[in-house]
């Protein structure tokens, strides 16, 4: 069953390791270089909320944050992604209430 958790800093090695390529690093976070690395989610994760890992059993296999454009007023979904063993399996499908 999918769970849902607020993101630590210890999950940022296993959601770097999701992009296998640089298409997929660039599609979740373009700033980034590829391959991505965990210090580059740190560093992009500080200006993000609502940091968030969907789980399996305890393993991380979601990511996704929010960000703002305008302060207060739009929200806005940041990355997203899911390692290729979980894809098309309804983790991320669904409706999400904030």
């Amino acid at each position: 069953m999918f769970q849902y958790r607020d993101a630590t800093d210890a999950d940022f090695p296993v959601i770097a390791s999701f992009p296998q390529n640089e298409d997929e690093a660039f599609y979740m976070y373009p700033k980034s270089t590829y391959p991505l690395t965990a210090e580059q989610l740190r560093l992009a994760a500080a200006d993000r909320s609502s940091l968030t890992v969907i789980t399996d059993s305890e393993s991380v296999i979601g990511y996704g944050n929010l960000y703002e454009i305008n302060v207060g007023e739009d929200c806005w979904i940041g990355t997203v992604i899911v390692p290729p063993s979980s894809r098309g399996s309804g983790a991320v499908e669904g409706q999400v209430t904030l």
